[in-house]
């Protein structure tokens, strides 16, 4: 189940940091301290109130990770660069900026670059885009959901394996 492979995910990640770093090797092949943060978990009354308020209902997947972790930063070099996952609560104030395609929350963001989920496909477990510019056409489906994207985004130590 998908829950399943969060929890794996993270914990196995967990357990190969040392005081929140891991040393990944750069396209040089030189280790880089990797800085990882993990918030505090949320609680399902919060998540009811932000669904309700915004009137809609996220996938189980990203829901579980939620209850682990409210939002995390992962793969943080010394200089700065690294994807933020968001706490629910900026989930719900950065999609009313209105910057974002209908039907599409932002999870994430790397260096100005998105990760959304489009909660029409919810049901489908297909969900996930990665919105790279301020134009509606550039949004890629990523064909995953949440806990498949986490786990690949781990695995290949922080790269943007769906471009590949």
């Amino acid at each position: 189940m998908n829950e399943g492979l969060i929890y794996r995910t993270i914990s196995n990640l967990k357990q190969a940091l040392k005081d929140n770093i891991l040393l990944v090797p750069n396209s040089n092949g030189q280790p880089v301290k990797m800085h990882f943060q993990f918030n505090e978990p949320i609680s399902k009354e919060e998540i009811n109130r932000v669904e309700q308020f915004e009137e809609i209902i996220l996938p189980s997947d990203y829901l579980y990770f939620l209850s682990l972790h409210n939002g995390a930063t992962l793969f943080e070099p010394w200089y700065g660069g690294q994807l933020e996952l968001y706490r629910l609560i900026n989930v719900s104030k950065t999609k009313r900026a209105g910057l974002f395609p209908e039907n599409c929350y932002p999870i994430g963001d790397w260096n100005g670059e998105y990760l959304l989920i489009d909660v029409k496909k919810t049901k489908d477990d297909h969900y996930l885009l990665w919105w790279d510019s301020s134009i509606e056409s550039d949004t890629k489906d990523l064909q995953m959901n949440f806990s498949y994207w986490l786990y690949q985004f781990i695995v290949t130590k922080g790269s943007k394996f769906w471009e590949k």
